[in-house]
């Protein structure tokens, strides 16, 4: 708990919580399911972002196993030998190894279609041998020519909870991946309500959706510089990755007036491509979130929190992805995210996106006009 609780929404996340965490044994999601209770028992009450879970990367959430069958098979060490005490050598039948996890990948397509899928010979660890279940989110009919009149009902399909895209991520026997080309907002609202489930992303590299190989040599470092001002209400995060943002841009659809805080996010070189290996996106990742938590979420003066966050980012899907992820677990106010219209358009930014609003079923684009 980052902040001290009222006693309801205390009784309420703990009742879920550890009834979430007795059936699967997976804390990431109990920890959602416990947020999501202090939210419907609480209403009107921001306390149910207070709770936030850190777990290392790559690690599964699973913190209860159940116990392991009498009939497994088990070796017992006397001295240098070892005794073999499976069924099999006991006479009883042979126990059938278990069932892999069933693999899953999302492709999700709004600007463009994706032609390719990711091989398992660009992430053996992660196909393991598995054929995986596409499951397709194809907005592209409505979206592709960015006639932003279809934009709102595009995004309640997105989000709708029973919905193709929130009933994945809730599949906590299998392993999910995620790739494709989406509008950045719409990748960021994927990020956001997989709700810390943990998912494997894809990039699109030279023509491919894979990563190239980890090496020694450190990825160009993500900068991050921070401003404060006294007025205004909102804080303004620009990340530059693929291009870079320009302010002027933003002043257009969200005055500086209006800003207490900046904080920009930015390569020295950026461009299409910038990101290329997997270790170099996770490092982005938790740049920006350990900047989040320091400026933002671990603020306790109420005066000097934001009472929302707009986010303009020019970057790859699966940073995107990580950007709606680390807006999760985080938690900061009402957060917008910001998209470009046609270049001949002003202002630049034509729409926005309301993650909680989308998240929660209301109306959540703005047209700028």
């Amino acid at each position: 708990m980052q902040f001290a609780i009222s006693d309801r929404a205390a009784r309420a996340f703990t009742a879920e919580f550890y009834t979430s965490l007795a059936k699967d044994g997976l804390i990431d999601g109990a920890v959602t399911e416990g947020r999501l209770a202090m939210r419907s028992n609480v209403p009107g009450s921001f306390e149910w972002c207070t709770p936030a879970l850190y777990m290392r990367t790559g690690a599964a959430g699973e913190l209860l196993q159940h116990a392991p069958s009498t009939s497994s098979v088990q070796k017992v060490e006397f001295g240098s030998q070892a005794r073999d005490t499976s069924p099999i050598s006991s006479g009883l039948p042979p126990v059938s190894a278990p069932p892999q996890r069933p693999l899953i990948l999302i492709r999700h397509e709004a600007y463009k279609q994706a032609t390719e899928q990711p091989r398992p010979e660009d992430s053996p660890a992660f196909f393991a041998g598995r054929e995986p279940l596409t499951v397709p989110i194809n907005q592209t009919v409505e979206l592709e020519q960015r006639d932003w009149s279809n934009l709102e009902a595009e995004v309640k399909r997105l989000a709708a909870r029973d919905g193709d895209l929130r009933r994945t991520f809730v599949k906590r026997d299998a392993d999910i991946g995620y790739y494709g080309f989406p509008f950045v907002p719409l990748a960021v609202l994927a990020g956001y309500l997989a709700q810390n489930r943990q998912v494997h992303v894809f990039e699109d590299v030279s023509g491919r959706f894979r990563w190239d190989p980890e090496s020694d040599i450190p990825p160009p470092p993500l900068n991050v510089d921070v401003q404060s001002r006294e007025a205004g209400k909102a804080a303004r995060i620009c990340v530059s990755v693929s291009a870079l943002i320009d302010l002027n841009d933003c002043r257009q659809v969200l005055p500086d007036s209006d800003v207490m805080l900046d904080l920009h996010f930015a390569l020295a070189k950026t461009g299409r491509g910038s990101v290329r290996r997997e270790d170099q996106l996770k490092t982005y990742a938790q740049v920006i979130r350990e900047t989040l938590n320091r400026h933002i979420t671990s603020n306790m003066d109420p005066e000097r929190r934001p009472a929302s966050v707009h986010l303009f980012a020019s970057v790859p899907v699966s940073l995107a992805f990580y950007l709606g992820d680390a807006l999760t677990a985080s938690w900061l106010p009402e957060c917008f995210v910001y998209n470009y219209g046609l270049p001949s358009e002003r202002p630049r930014y034509k729409w926005r996106l309301s993650l909680q609003a989308a998240f929660e079923g209301r109306r959540s684009i703005k047209i700028f006009k």
